[in-house]
């Protein structure tokens, strides 16, 4: 799915939002049948190489972040994309 630009950087297959607005609708939905089968599982494996760009969100974020631990463990079982999707919303009405 679409990612911020500022990430375009890292060593990680990533499309902005303009050029995944850009793709035929066949490629859009590629993306989301692709994205919609990855296992529960797959969310909570490590990359080292985000480790630098973690550690530059500011400290009220992570307060943030221990609270949407709760919503996490109920929506723990249902697939990563719905899994973000509940944390981005919550994060967006806590701001």
């Amino acid at each position: 799915m679409p990612s911020a630009y500022g990430l375009n950087g890292f060593n990680l297959p990533l499309i902005t939002h303009e050029d995944y607005w850009r793709l035929p609708p066949e490629g859009r939905l590629a993306r989301k049948q692709a994205l919609a089968s990855l296992p529960a599982g797959f969310g909570v494996q490590s990359d080292d190489d985000l480790v630098l760009y973690e550690a530059q969100q500011p400290p009220l974020y992570y307060l943030i972040m221990l609270i949407m631990a709760v919503p996490y463990k109920v929506f723990r079982n249902t697939s990563l994309a719905a899994r973000v999707f509940v944390l981005r919303v919550l994060s967006m009405l806590i701001a």
